[in-house]
């Protein structure tokens, strides 16, 4: 189920109980269980917290990586519909598709990469 605020939140849940807020740059604003709050503090569009993905490839000796969600993620095309959140992209010739998925049986939520 998904529900969109005027601040242009998504909220995602599953039938226990685990919400996930998302902005509209897919940063997770807020994930919570009916009895916790597992990010501790709702975030927002300036300041995203530590929930973010990224990819990274090692290259001439270097590391060299990108954001997949927030802001900062300028390669990245963000879908968010009634039942889905999907970032797609491509960076240095990888092609990338991330979804985030909240398991139907239980607390448990992953970002499928």
């Amino acid at each position: 189920m998904k529900t969109t605020s005027p601040l242009s939140c998504h909220t995602y849940s599953n039938t226990y109980g685990l919400n996930v807020s998302l902005n509209e740059h897919a940063s997770i604003q807020s994930l919570t269980t009916p009895s916790v709050q597992v990010t501790l503090l709702k975030r927002d569009i300036l300041y995203e917290g530590p929930t973010h993905l990224y990819l990274r490839i090692f290259k001439n000796k270097q590391i060299e990586w990108i954001p997949l969600v927030g802001r900062h993620a300028k390669q990245s095309h963000f879908s968010i519909g009634p039942e889905y959140a999907q970032v797609q992209g491509e960076w240095q010739g990888i092609d990338y598709h991330v979804h985030l998925l909240l398991s139907p049986s239980s607390l448990a939520w992953q970002w499928n990469v």
